[in-house]
């Protein structure tokens, strides 16, 4: 069996079609990645947020007593 250039031409080409697509693929989950992370944060900062407001209800008796009849039913 030889190999003949038009072999290593199409050769070439299909590697060539498999390497964008993966390079597109990778850009692809970079871009998820990042917005996966920036949901990430805003969460942290949503449950730093309910801590602080959490603390501040347990300075005010009253507002914690109400807080635990509420979820007491």
């Amino acid at each position: 069996m030889s190999i003949d250039l038009k072999t290593l031409q199409d050769e070439k080409i299909r590697l060539r079609k498999d390497f964008d697509e993966l390079s597109t693929k990778i850009i692809t989950f970079d871009k998820e990645i990042v917005s996966m992370k920036n949901n990430l944060n805003a969460l942290h900062g949503a449950i730093q947020q309910t801590d602080k407001l959490i603390k501040l209800v347990d300075v005010d008796g009253n507002e914690k007593q109400l807080l635990n009849e509420k979820e007491n039913g």
